[in-house]
C-alpha cells in the first residue's frame, strides 16, 4: 500500500490484534480486510504449552514463553532459542552448532529451505541435563546468528 494509511485499515488492524493470541499471515498488515477474517487460532493447546515450559524450565528455570507464529516460542536472556508446536521443539542451530543435532533435516516456520531451527527427539526433550545443554548450544547460536543478520 502506497501513501498513507486509511483510518478504517487502522482500526481493522487494532481491533483485530486485541482480540487475542493470533498470529498475522504474511502482509495482512498491508491489506485492507474485514476485522476477524484473518485471524488464526493458536495451534498449540494450553497442556501442550505447559508440558514443554515444564520440561525447559527443569532445564533452565528462566525460561520465557510467547505465541509467535502460530507457536510457542521460547526464550532465556532475551534471546529467541526455540519453537514448539503441539508435540515437537525445535531449537536454532547454526555450523557451530549443527553436531548437537545428528541426522535432522533443517526446518523453518515458513518452509524455508535453509532452516536454521532442528526438531528435538522426544529422548532429548525428556533429559532435563541434555535439554539444558541444549538450550545454552541453541541460545549462543542465536547470539551468533544475530551478531551475523
Amino acid at each position: 500500500v502506497s501513501g498513507p494509511i486509511r483510518p478504517s485499515v487502522i482500526h481493522a488492524c487494532r481491533s483485530a490484534w486485541s482480540a487475542g493470541p493470533y498470529f498475522w499471515p504474511s502482509g495482512a498488515r498491508t491489506k485492507y480486510f474485514t476485522p476477524g477474517r484473518y485471524r488464526i487460532r493458536m495451534a498449540v493447546s494450553k497442556e501442550a504449552r505447559a508440558r514443554h515450559l515444564a520440561r525447559l524450565r527443569e532445564a533452565r528455570p528462566d525460561v520465557r514463553d510467547r505465541p509467535m507464529f502460530g507457536m510457542i516460542a521460547y526464550w532465556t536472556d532475551d534471546v529467541l532459542f526455540g519453537l514448539a508446536d503441539e508435540t515437537t521443539l525445535y531449537f536454532k542451530a547454526d555450523a557451530a552448532n549443527e553436531a548437537d543435532f545428528p541426522g535432522r533435516e533443517p526446518w523453518s516456520y515458513d518452509d524455508r529451505p535453509d532452516g536454521k531451527y532442528r526438531a528435538l527427539t522426544p529422548e532429548e526433550a525428556s533429559d532435563p541435563d541434555r535439554l539444558a545443554a541444549l538450550v545454552e548450544s541453541s541460545r549462543l547460536a542465536a547470539i551468533r546468528m544475530a551478531k551475523r543478520a
